[in-house]
């Protein structure tokens, strides 16, 4: 078909010209009757893996682009890169034996991350994602149904049976070394329970393993194809070893020596939240010699301490002691007088169950949450407190019952609702400052321009203003998933998005007694010296009970107050490595137990907040770029051949 020349009075004519277009779309339709239906296969393997691998690619690129180090992200290049690579040689070879049996590997891992993210959030915000999603999953499970049909139709032939007896010694001995070392990894990973947990695993690496053998024996081991193979497969697990360790490359923490720092935490000093601790108001820790030297050390800190309050407290006549309002003012003034802040924690009481139970904030109870703070502004404001610091709004979505489902409706009824109050609260309390409690999956929430994770989370926060963005960056485990860096560049992302107002927090220990098995002291304190290293202005320690104990112990409350001092004074700088798994060095038993697909993703939370995405949104057009691209190109190449 030849270009137009509309200037041209020898040009084709309008009625010719759509002849034209007519005649190619009608001659192309014929060349596209002859493609081969294992053509049609092949565009399709293309067309899913473009799907699959760009969205990770692109959560790794986002990472960097944010400051993550290349180190960190080098594992998951290589190991997806890796999966890619066969994936296209599948597809540019399908029936190579080797190319099929590498497949299995690669469809039974991906198959395992993809059925992961049929999650409520992609269903409800971006049900069309849902629906290409579950048809490439669809399309993966016929192509690796064909591929097993094609391996074990191989296996039960006479050439096969004639490879056996035909075989040389190196390569039986080859062959039994690798076997064993496959079956040397079965038997400690179901040694440590994890085949036995889940036993779709075992039978899925039982499989596996059996096809690899089998390729290997049947593959001639002087080959060209063996040897590059073979080499590429060394290259590739020294890369990939190497940047499991983050190719060695240490992280440097230093001590900025910050003009303003101090701490905030969860809860109260042993003494309480009320002053006396009975019904009959005779019995107090508070005036002991122990618990003023202990304020006086809070004193040193700049403490602010955050407790939960709700309707039910504020409005309860009653005489319990938790319930009486004095009680906690005693207590308020106690702190006052050591210069000690306070935030009150503004929680919702869920009635779904039956009986009144304390719950996270979301973007239901609206009317509840805007009552509760305008009865605490009456209690407050009469006091004249000058240790009152504000208020907070620990937001999780909510925790009992079935009624509150996914809306962004909701979402925007909350922003003007919850917007209202605070800015309500400001006006009464100028001087007082409103801080965000939020789960830390939640700093991730802006790579694609929209608040997605937060609305599927069923929570507002971050769309509101606030004085102090708070997020629980719980990191420290007896036995981490991965080195303190990942903790280091959750606090980058946070400190890019929100600078000073970014509020990191530590912990949380969730026995009285987990704080003090083997390294976990020390890693709380490493993580705020990482946290302070950023520049922060303040760290919060969650839940103060389990950090200083329950058992008021003096001796050991001022000591771990004291270290706190000591960091807030300045710490010598230091290294961390960036490690992928700290359990491989630390704890052997656990490393096997947790192997599972979903630890090759360099962060679930990035990796979600793409695919949920806003359709129309522009990974949404990436998404339908990648998908539509390799096609179009298969069929330009196709009809170039057969012009």
């Amino acid at each position: 078909m030849r270009l137009v020349n509309l200037s041209d009075p020898g040009s084709p004519k309008p009625d010719e010209r759509t002849g034209n277009i007519t005649r190619w779309f009608s001659a192309f339709g014929r060349k596209l009757k002859g493609i081969k239906f294992l053509d049609i296969a092949r565009a399709g393997i293309v067309a899913w893996a473009a799907y699959f691998f760009t969205s990770r690619f692109i959560a790794n690129i986002l990472l960097q682009v944010h400051g993550v180090s290349v180190t960190y992200t080098a594992f998951y290049w290589l190991v997806d890169g890796f999966l890619l690579a066969i994936t296209l040689l599948y597809a540019w070879k399908p029936r190579k034996l080797i190319a099929q049996v590498a497949m299995i590997g690669v469809f039974s891992y991906t198959g395992y991350a993809m059925t992961r993210l049929f999650i409520d959030q992609i269903l409800v915000l971006h049900p069309a994602a849902a629906v290409v999603h579950g048809i490439l999953v669809g399309f993966m499970a016929l192509n690796l149904g064909y591929i097993l049909g094609q391996v074990f139709k191989y296996l039960f032939s006479p050439s096969f049976r004639q490879k056996l007896s035909s075989l040389r010694t190196d390569q039986v001995i080859s062959t039994s070394i690798i076997g064993a070392m496959v079956i040397g990894f079965l038997v400690t990973w179901i040694f440590f329970g994890v085949a036995n947990a889940f036993p779709v695993y075992f039978i899925a690496f039982i499989v596996v393993s059996f096809v690899v053998v089998i390729t290997l024996l049947s593959l001639k081991h002087r080959s060209k194809a063996y040897k590059i193979i073979t080499a590429g497969t060394i290259v590739w697990l020294a890369l990939t070893c190497w940047s499991y360790f983050g190719f060695s490359t240490p992280h440097v923490i230093e001590d900025p020596n910050q003009a303003e720092f101090s701490y905030a935490f969860w809860g109260s000093p042993s003494g309480g939240l009320y002053y006396y601790h009975n019904n009959d108001y005779n019995e107090t820790w508070y005036g002991t010699p122990e618990l003023d030297a202990e304020l006086t050390m809070f004193s040193n800190l700049n403490a602010t301490f955050y407790n939960t309050i709700n309707i039910d407290r504020l409005g309860n006549a009653s005489t319990e002691y938790y319930n009486n309002l004095t009680n906690i003012e005693l207590t308020l003034e106690e702190w006052e007088s050591y210069g000690l802040n306070f935030i009150f924690d503004i929680t919702p009481l869920n009635n779904e169950t039956g009986e009144p139970r304390g719950d996270y904030v979301s973007y239901y109870y609206l009317e509840q949450m805007n009552d509760t703070i305008n009865v605490l502004m009456d209690w407050l404001e009469p006091l004249n407190l000058t240790n009152f610091r504000g208020i907070s709004f620990d937001v999780e979505g909510p925790k009992y019952g079935d009624n509150q489902p996914i809306s962004e409706a909701q979402y925007r009824r909350a922003l003007v609702s919850y917007g209202g109050i605070l800015s309500e609260f400001k006006s009464r309390f100028p001087d007082s400052s409103i801080h965000l409690i939020q789960m830390e999956g939640i700093l991730f929430d802006f790579f694609d321009g929209d608040h997605d994770l937060d609305i599927g989370q069923r929570t507002v926060s971050t769309e509101l203003e606030w004085d102090w963005y708070g997020f629980m960056t719980y990191h420290v485990n007896p036995s981490p998933s991965a080195s303190s860096y990942r903790y280091a560049y959750y606090m980058d992302v946070g400190i890019e998005q929100f600078g000073m107002q970014f509020q990191p927090w530590v912990g949380w220990w969730y026995d009285a007694d987990s704080i003090d098995q083997p390294g976990v002291y020390d890693q709380s304190l490493e993580h705020v010296k990482i946290a302070k290293s950023r520049g922060v202005r303040e760290v919060v320690l969650a839940p103060v009970r389990n950090f200083i104990g329950q058992d008021h112990n003096h001796t050991k409350i001022m000591a771990r107050l004291g270290d706190l001092l000591d960091i807030k004074n300045g710490f010598e700088t230091f290294t961390i490595p960036i490690h992928h798994d700290m359990r491989l060095l630390q704890d052997w038993d656990l490393y096997w137990e947790k192997i599972v697909p979903n630890y090759l993703i360099t962060n679930n939370n990035v990796l979600k907040d793409l695919l949920i995405g806003t359709p129309g949104g522009w990974f949404a057009w990436i998404q339908l770029a990648v998908v539509s691209g390799p096609v179009v190109i298969l069929l330009w190449i196709y009809d170039r051949k057969h012009a």
